[in-house]
């Protein structure tokens, strides 16, 4: 692809991560469009949703391919995916977390405009952080790493995602980011008798229908999902 700018010195910073996205259909085999036109209109994508500005060139672009097979339909995909290089001296990383990079910019829908947006969400069995790249309408696309340390979209819908801010979550409550709070659990102990237990926590993220929950189990943070009417405020609780 061209656009990959070759980086033989230090006068660059990596101000953002470009996204771009393709697919087709084929029903018994037939219809749909060639490789070649599927990776163009991907870069296409990815042109679109972040244009360069002057001074900025792509580095490090790798195109991924996915296969899905159906009984009668296959869909192929294609993700085009780079690294926005800035050569002029006053360019600021864009990037909230250090430790994540930044999605591509893209139109929002109904009302929503979180794209770019760090979110949380359960993937692979744990909550991890993820930023929207997209949405359609039901279910937002958001760009995630995987355990191979390789960047992935995933489709996740709206009320699965956990934001860091009130606002965003767009729900109404008297908890706060940081609010201690505990809720009554069902458990089988050790003997295997039914027992109900107190677990407390703080608020680390809100939900649609309810909010991550973090306390520590031997000095390690843990997160679960409770629902709003299962949370009670502690008692002089500070909150953030």
């Amino acid at each position: 692809m061209t656009g990959n700018a070759a980086l033989s010195d230090a006068n660059f910073k990596v101000v953002d991560y470009a996204v771009g996205t393709s697919e087709t259909f084929k029903v018994f085999g037939l219809g749909g469009v060639a490789t070649d036109a599927l990776v163009l209109e991907a870069k296409r994508n990815l042109y679109k949703n972040y244009p360069l500005k002057a001074g900025q060139a792509l580095a490090n672009v790798s195109v991924d391919f996915k296969r899905s097979f159906f009984p009668v339909v296959s869909k192929n995909k294609v993700v085009v995916s780079a690294d926005i290089i800035d050569f002029n001296t006053s360019a600021i990383a864009k990037s909230e977390s250090q430790s994540f990079p930044l999605g591509s910019t893209m139109v929002a829908k109904e009302g929503y405009n979180d794209y770019n947006e760090v979110v949380y969400f359960k993937y692979q069995g744990e909550y991890k952080l993820g930023k929207i790249v997209g949405y359609g309408r039901t279910q937002a696309k958001v760009l995630v790493t995987s355990v191979r340390d390789r960047m992935l979209i995933r489709r996740v819908p709206k009320r699965k995602l956990f934001f860091r801010t009130k606002s965003k979550s767009g729900v109404e409550t008297k908890f706060n980011i940081g609010s201690e709070v505990f809720y009554e659990d069902d458990i089988v102990d050790d003997n295997g008798v039914d027992r109900t237990v107190k677990r407390f926590g703080k608020i680390f993220a809100f939900g649609q229908k309810g909010a991550l929950v973090e306390y520590n189990i031997d000095d390690v943070p843990i997160f679960f999902f409770v629902t709003y009417d299962r949370l009670t405020l502690r008692p002089h609780s500070e909150t953030k």
